[in-house]
């Protein structure tokens, strides 16, 4: 397969800012450091399902990690386009979801592997 680059377009200064500002916001409103935020596009974000708070619904987008790593979370249900509500946040060490009728635990490190976005 070959790949084409296409140049780059130059951004204005207000386009910059634009995207500056909407950075800030989303880190604030999603309570994280901006480092940890992935843009799917203008306005939608994906964070750790670790950072979910309790009570929030989100859908699986990406989960990330070790090919086996990746596996014990498919074969949990963790696949892309999943809905999960969190029914307990990390803050005791395990992430507690409802995925479709059950209720699962993993640690939060593994929470950390399976990036979310906000449904």
């Amino acid at each position: 397969m070959k790949m084409i680059h296409l140049p780059k377009r130059e951004k204005s200064a207000e386009h910059r800012r634009a995207e500056d500002s909407l950075l800030i916001r989303c880190s604030i409103d999603a309570g994280v450091h901006s480092g940890l935020l992935f843009f799917l596009r203008k306005g939608e974000f994906m964070l750790p399902l670790s950072m979910a708070s309790e009570g929030d619904k989100v859908m699986v987008a990406r989960v990330r990690g070790a090919a086996d790593t990746r596996k014990h979370l498919e074969d949990l249900g963790f696949v892309e386009g999943t809905q999960l509500s969190i029914v307990s946040a990390p803050g005791n060490g395990n992430v507690i979801v409802r995925l479709k009728d059950s209720r699962l635990a993993i640690t939060s490190k593994m929470a950390e592997k399976v990036m979310v976005v906000m449904s």
